[in-house]
């Protein structure tokens, strides 16, 4: 059987996935304190990839973390990996992360467009059900 450049990208894309979910990169959906970064002093290293411009072959990256914080991230340059390099979004993934102003939940907007925006909190099912009106 002969393989096509693009069945040998969707293999890899799929290894790199698997491998990816398999490296137990936490994803924290909210901001991370103090406390919780000096509960731990065991700093851990990981390896995963970033996703932030859909490039093939992912970048590589790798993590430090304390506890179920990461702490900082930087390109992976050992075993001559193919991509190498991180971007601005690669580097800003902590930044969106654990940023304090980060939206947690949904809002609706209370104010007409063309005046300044206000916004109220809703639950999650409120949003579901406007957002399939």
């Amino acid at each position: 059987m002969e393989s096509t450049r693009r069945d040998f990208l969707k293999t890899a894309v799929v290894t790199g996935s698997v491998l990816g979910l398999s490296l137990d990169f936490p994803g924290i959906l909210r901001a991370a304190s103090a406390e919780e970064i000096s509960a731990s002093n065991a700093e851990t290293t990981g390896y995963t990839y970033c996703d932030g411009c859909n490039h093939v072959p992912k970048c590589g990256i790798v993590y430090h973390r304390q506890g179920d914080v990461i702490t900082r991230i930087y390109a992976r340059t050992d075993f001559n990996y193919p991509a190498n390099t991180l971007c601005s979004k690669g580097y800003a993934q902590l930044q969106e992360q654990y940023h304090p102003e980060r939206l947690r939940y949904p809002l609706r907007r209370t104010t007409p467009k063309g005046e300044g925006p206000k916004w109220k909190r809703i639950t999650w099912e409120e949003a579901i059900r406007e957002t399939a009106d």
